[in-house]
Order: C-alpha cells, then sequence, then structure tokens
C-alpha cells in the first residue's frame, strides 16, 4: 500500500511541476541557468565541461553533466532536459525516503513536495539537496557502524561535484567528535581527510584548465554589514513560514504562518511528555539535525563574506528539507505510534498545503491577476 501512494505522490509531484514551469519568469532560467545549460550543451557535443569558451570553473560538473546526459539519453532540448533532471531528482529522493523508512515514508515524501517550486528553475539545488539528505542518512549509518565507509563518500563526494558548498559535509565529518563523544577521532579524520583532498584536487583541476580555482573572485566587498545582517533575519524568518515563500505582505504569508502556528501548538500538545525523553547519543535524527545545523551555520557565514544571493528558500531549502525530515522522523517513531495516530493526518494535511501554498504565483490575489486569469487579456 505505501508503495502505491508512493507512485501515486510522484505522479501528483510530476503533474504539479509541469504545470509550474509555464508560470515562472523565462521558464524558471535565471542568468546562471544559462550557464548551466551552455556548458550541458557543450558536454554533450563533446566539447568538454567550457562556458563562454574555457573550462567552467563558476560551477562543479555535476548538475550540467546530468542534464547533457538526459539530453544525450532522451534527445530533450536542454532546458527540459534540466527539468527532467530535477523531477528525477525529486523521483529519486522518494525512492531513497522508502528505502529508509520504509512504511514511515509517506509523510516525508509529503514533505519532499516543497521542494516542487525549487524544481521549476533551472538550478542546481533541487539535486544538491537529494544528494544532501542522501549523504546526510549515510553519515549518521556510517557513524552507527551500519554501513561501509565508502557508502558515505560516495553521495558526499557528489555532493561537492553540484555545488562547492557541499565542501561543508567534509569538514562536518571532521569535527563529528567535538559534538559527539561517542565518535572516535579516528573513524572520522580518514573520510574527512579523503573528502578535502578531493575537494583540492577538483580546485586544482579548475586551475590548471582554466583561468581560476572557483570561477573567479567570490570573495570580495558585500553590501553593508547592517544591510546583510537584515537581510539575513528577513530571509530566515521567511524561511520559517513553510507555506509560503513570499514576504509578509502576502496574504498568504500570513494565512500559512497561523496554520503553522495551530499545528505547532498541536504537536506540543500531543507530545508534551515525549519532549521530556529527547534522545541523546548518536541516531540518523541528531545526525539530520547536525547537517542541517552545520549548514546553515556555513551559508549563513559565507554571506558575509560574499555578496551571492541573498539567504532566501532557494540557499536555506537543504537545511529545511532536512530539519522536516529528522522531526518526522522522530515524531512517527513506532514507540511514539499512539501519538503519531493523533497527528498524522493534519500533518499530512499541513505538508500539501506547504507544496501548493509554495507553487501558487505571488501575485494570486490580488485582484488584477485574479481578473487576468479569468478574463486573458483584460
Amino acid at each position: 500500500m505505501t508503495v502505491r501512494w508512493l507512485l501515486l505522490i510522484a505522479l501528483v509531484y510530476g503533474l504539479l511541476l509541469f504545470a509550474a514551469i509555464p508560470q515562472a519568469a523565462d521558464l524558471g532560467r535565471t542568468p546562471d541557468s544559462y550557464g548551466y545549460l551552455a556548458s550541458a550543451e557543450a558536454l554533450r557535443a563533446g566539447k568538454g565541461y567550457v562556458w563562454e569558451g574555457s573550462w567552467n570553473s563558476m560551477w562543479p560538473i555535476g548538475y550540467s553533466a546530468a542534464i547533457a546526459l538526459i539530453q544525450l539519453l532522451t534527445g530533450l532540448p536542454g532546458l527540459w532536459a534540466s527539468k527532467v533532471v530535477n523531477l528525477l531528482a525529486i523521483w529519486g529522493l522518494l525512492f531513497f525516503l522508502y528505502r529508509e523508512y520504509r512504511e514511515r515514508a509517506l509523510v516525508p515524501a509529503l514533505a519532499a513536495g516543497y521542494l516542487l517550486k525549487l524544481a521549476t528553475y533551472t538550478w542546481s539545488e533541487t539535486l544538491f539537496v537529494t544528494v544532501l539528505v542522501v549523504a546526510a542518512h549515510r553519515l549518521a549509518r556510517f557513524l552507527e557502524g551500519k554501513t561501509h565507509v565508502i557508502r558515505y563518500l560516495i553521495p558526499a563526494a557528489c555532493l561537492f561535484l553540484v555545488r562547492y558548498v557541499g565542501g561543508f559535509l567534509g569538514i562536518l565529518t571532521g569535527i563529528v567528535p567535538f559534538f559527539f563523544r561517542q565518535v572516535s577521532g579516528r573513524r572520522t579524520s580518514g573520510p574527512a581527510a579523503i573528502l578535502l583532498a578531493g575537494y583540492a584536487a577538483y580546485f586544482g583541476l579548475n586551475k590548471i584548465l582554466g583561468d581560476h580555482v572557483w570561477g573567479g573572485p567570490r570573495f570580495v566587498e558585500t553590501e553593508p554589514l547592517p544591510v546583510v545582517i537584515g537581510d539575513g533575519v528577513s530571509g530566515w524568518l521567511n524561511e520559517a513560514v513553510l507555506v509560503r515563500d513570499a514576504p509578509p505582505s502576502d496574504i498568504l504569508w500570513w494565512a500559512g504562518l497561523v496554520l503553522q502556528a495551530g499545528l505547532a501548538v498541536g504537536v506540543i500538545r500531543v507530545y508534551r511528555l515525549s519532549f521530556r525523553k529527547w534522545e541523546t547519543g548518536i541516531s540518523r535524527r541528531r545526525i539530520l539535525l547536525y547537517v542541517a545545523a552545520g549548514y546553515s551555520v556555513i551559508v549563513t557565514f559565507l554571506r558575509f563574506l560574499s555578496p551571492f544571493d541573498v539567504l532566501g528558500y532557494r540557499l536555506l531549502a537543504p537545511a529545511t528539507l532536512l530539519v522536516c525530515i529528522a522531526l518526522l522522523d522522530w515524531l512517527s517513531l513506532p514507540s511514539r505510534a499512539r501519538e503519531w495516530s493523533k497527528i498524522r493526518i493534519p500533518v499530512s494535511l499541513f505538508f500539501m498545503a506547504v507544496t501548493i501554498g509554495n507553487l501558487l504565483p505571488r501575485e494570486i490575489l490580488k485582484l488584477r491577476t485574479l481578473l487576468h486569469t479569468i478574463i486573458p487579456g483584460l
């Protein structure tokens, strides 16, 4: 029964994604999207990983290579191949969640719908989030002694090949003993060293084949400190309201805030006794939260040093989804089956609302937009 529901969810996600793409500006392309697509086309044509005539050190090869592979297999144009890559990433995430959680996989699968808005854009973040979820789970299993280190190193290395910021996982691997004393430094130092050496080798390749280690000067003067702090706080507050990626001027943002607050109160009331027995030591849930916290700290810190995109849904989604999965895992543990049965449906409906709320256009509640939708050309 779980498999059938997951297949239905996968089908619905596919339909929603391709219904949302035409609503996105320029079919979900931004300036960096054109870079990914140009490099993918070069790979498909056998010219190598190049962009604007030289080796592309601006972004790692992973996302463009995935697009090029889909182009070769399907013959699709690069733009639509990128959308297929994003959809396959979400489908792959659903499959992985089933492998990890089995009968409890349905609600985390509904939480994955949070990524659909991200997937409408030709960005590497959707693939990045999927690989991050896999790598974080594999790290937990490795630290618990339940899997071989290679099964962790592969997704951890792939994470860096999708986005350079994925290198944060190599750092987190090395400092695990500082936060989990049950873990020996000998156990993590080797994998961390391998990952860091791999990152250095790739940056060295960039320098040899291109002009820059990572696509030019990234650590340059940013906006004034008060502006960076204000934008960061605003971005984190916006991300805390899962139902709507929009500013507080959006009515649905406030509706989402009320809905989320009401659900939180209900969960706390049902689980008030269980919260007193919060687990310690190594566990999958704590490692997911550890990785989410590590990513959040790194990306926030880097924003003070480099003028990349303002913190918001696009950059913070990796941490948000890891936190959601960790909390859902804890709430739905078999030992809490009685409590979970009381909130499972409200939680499921909430994450359905998250998926739909984020896909709705920001202008949807403005009168002119509604009239234009009903009467095109008005």
